[in-house]
């Protein structure tokens, strides 16, 4: 009930602003309204599309209702006509073979998402200012009478390796398995890397974390500093939070291990005035399995250096002053588990031959290729299939 309120909500502020004569939500057509209704039920899934053909804000893409095409047809045509006239592949982001709720019983092409397929976790998808293919100009044509899109684009890269999110058992508390689960399942993995060097040149474990929250901020990849000082300070609350809770997930871990009691005991009595979140991260990498823990570093700063890059590197990330000077409990994780959840949902890690950290679909695969296509604004994975590719899905790198 929250979620389908804040979708009318959004549609009742756009009309509101319409009707003041303000051009507030101009970016409001079809596809933006198809993706904030996806969650709603529709008796004849074909209105997922045709109902919303009586809003007047939405005339830009031309669809004449015919109730005697078959479902997967009314879909497949709304995404050439979205493609048609927005000169834009982005919205095949949306489907793909590995995503969850994929029907292959639907007959639905591979780039053609399945809008029948609620997805709570668009509800609150932030704003994301990606960019994969810059401004090139797709190129593309379809055949067949429309199965088949023909895309101008590129092959990047292959996943190696992957590790899929699992949801608990029905008997498991759900708020300690998912962070137990989550951080250990992935990090395992992400912590295999940490003595190869990034190809960015940064930090492991700050990929890692960039990698979890989709990090859209650019800094550190060609842009100097961040959008803004709101921007910097979002994402160093998230880093905040990262930090403390990759250490919770540890101390979880480590409590079902009797050897490892006394130990951590001893090391929060030596790090008692540490603070929490540089006390978690040094948890996490390591600080309990060395063997002469009363040598590790005592600063806040050496702790968490590791994270944020070797002093001296251009790549070094500063601590603004707010989060340098106190500490930060439990509740800053808040910010970015709100990120995390959005992002995670039904999503699975992987790293690829050339060293990269991503997140893909449920369904992606070893093997699974990272592909941009010219004039869509996210990397998709794309499988082989004798001498075509299917759309396995989005992916992060």
């Amino acid at each position: 009930i929250k979620s389908s309120f804040a979708l009318v909500s959004k549609i009742l502020i756009h009309r509101s602003a319409k009707l003041l004569g303000s051009d507030r939500l101009s970016y409001f057509d079809l596809l933006y309204l198809v993706e904030l209704t996806k969650n709603f039920g529709a008796t004849d899934p074909r209105d997922k599309i045709y109902a919303l053909l009586g809003v007047d804000e939405v005339q830009d893409i031309s669809i004449e209702p015919d109730y005697t095409k078959p479902t997967s047809e009314v879909y497949r045509e709304f995404v050439v006509k979205c493609i048609q006239t927005h000169h834009d592949l982005s919205i095949i982001c949306k489907g793909g073979i590995g995503t969850a709720g994929f029907d292959e019983s639907l007959g639905l092409p591979s780039w053609t998402p399945d809008f029948r397929c609620s997805d709570l976790t668009a509800v609150h998808s932030p704003r994301v200012y990606f960019t994969a293919s810059k401004s090139y100009t797709p190129t593309y044509n379809f055949s067949f009478e429309s199965q088949i899109l023909s895309s101008r684009g590129a092959v990047c890269d292959i996943i190696t390796n992957y590790r899929p999110h699992e949801d608990p058992p029905s008997d498991v508390d759900w708020t300690n398995y998912d962070v137990v689960s989550t951080y250990m399942g992935w990090s395992e993995l992400a912590l295999t890397l940490v003595g190869v060097p990034h190809p960015t040149g940064i930090s492991q474990y700050q990929a890692f974390f960039r990698t979890l929250i989709e990090d859209d901020s650019g800094y550190g990849y060609g842009r100097p500093e961040f959008r803004d000082e709101d921007d910097r300070q979002e994402f160093f609350s998230r880093a905040v939070g990262f930090l403390l809770l990759v250490g919770v997930a540890t101390v979880a871990a480590a409590q079902r291990d009797p050897d490892l009691q006394d130990k951590l005991e001893y090391w929060n009595n030596i790090h008692a005035q540490n603070k929490s979140w540089a006390k978690s991260f040094a948890l996490w990498i390591g600080g309990l399995l060395v063997p002469n823990i009363s040598n590790l570093p005592d600063s806040d700063e050496a702790l968490v250096e590791p994270f944020f890059a070797i002093s001296g590197s251009t790549r070094k990330l500063e601590l603004p002053e707010m989060f340098a000077a106190y500490d930060m409990g439990e509740h800053e994780v808040g910010p970015f588990m709100k990120r995390l959840f959005t992002m995670r949902r039904h999503r699975s890690f992987f790293v690829s031959s050339k060293g990269y950290m991503g997140l893909g679909p449920l369904g992606a695969q070893v093997g699974d290729e990272v592909c941009v296509l010219l004039g869509c604004n996210q990397p998709l994975l794309v499988r082989q299939v004798g001498g075509h590719h299917l759309v396995v899905g989005q992916c992060y790198v």
